[in-house]
């Protein structure tokens, strides 16, 4: 059912399920929609190809798990991410169903939407891994279990040939016509990012205004009070200018005053005391 399988899976079973190593392929796409395809092997002898992948912030991959699957007709299979994923706040679904009579790669779609980039290594355990074994009532008996295999029930629909060994661009092209598959959380960050900007902006465009308004209202009231206390000086003069003629011409006409009393007093003096 998995090639390959070696005596070091053995050591990775547990009472129902069998842990899945992660190796392969990985798809994922920017936030530019450019798409990344690279294969992520543990020694293929060739230094172009990773040992590692990195799981970026609140983004989605697809992942290639080890073995190639060749399920017989009365094995299903079922499969989680490993519980130190979970813990991680990393998301596979909700236990995809893989149907009896599979032929083919799996590929784990990863979603991580937390703010943390995780780092995966070729042969890390990635799932576990739950063989289901299906049972008819017709079914052949035997005293072990590894003899027991079920019988194929008449009316029984077998997996379709033309669906196995697909390869990974055939599920993306039915299922989104090829188009790039990305989390729409960087996008809505980015767009929150946008418009904080354009509100920044905003606010200073306002308090600029805001400090050219009172700037020039200062000016204003500068220029009322310039203007203001220019008026009371030009008042100050004329008032001053206007008192400064009253008071000569009332020195002029005391003067022609103290000469008239001068002339009468001169006329009342009989002649004898005139000298």
């Amino acid at each position: 059912m998995l090639s390959p399988f070696t005596e070091d899976d053995l050591k990775k079973i547990k009472p129902a399920s069998l842990e899945i190593p992660f190796e392969g392929r990985v798809v994922y796409w920017d936030e530019n929609e450019v798409k990344y395809d690279q294969q992520v092997v543990i020694d293929s002898g060739k230094y172009d190809r990773p040992r590692k992948f990195s799981l970026r912030r609140n983004s989605i991959a697809f992942v290639q798990v080890k073995p190639k699957f060749r399920l017989p007709y009365y094995i299903a299979i079922r499969f989680n991410l490993k519980i130190t994923h979970v813990y991680r706040g990393l998301l596979l679904g909700t236990g995809p169903l893989v149907d009896p009579g599979y032929e083919g790669d799996l590929f784990i779609p990863l979603h991580n939407l937390t703010d943390n980039e995780y780092v995966f290594e070729a042969g890390e355990g990635l799932l576990w891994m739950e063989f289901t074994k299906l049972q008819w009532d017709d079914d052949a008996r035997s005293e072990t279990m590894t003899e027991c295999v079920p019988r194929m029930p008449e009316g029984y629909n077998p997996f379709p040939k033309r669906k196995r060994w697909l390869p990974l661009d055939a599920f993306f092209r039915k299922a989104h016509d090829l188009r790039s598959i990305r989390s729409s959380i960087p996008q809505e960050i980015r767009s929150a990012e946008r418009a904080a900007v354009g509100a920044a902006r905003t606010v200073q465009r306002f308090t600029a205004a805001l400090t050219l308004g009172g700037l020039i209202a200062v000016f204003a009231l500068g220029m009322t009070v310039l203007r203001s206390h220019l008026t009371t000086l030009n008042l100050a003069n004329e008032v001053r200018h206007e008192i400064g003629g009253e008071q000569v011409e009332m020195r002029a006409k005391l003067e022609t005053l103290s000469a008239q009393l001068e002339e009468l007093r001169r006329d009342l003096v009989p002649p004898e005391e005139r000298q």
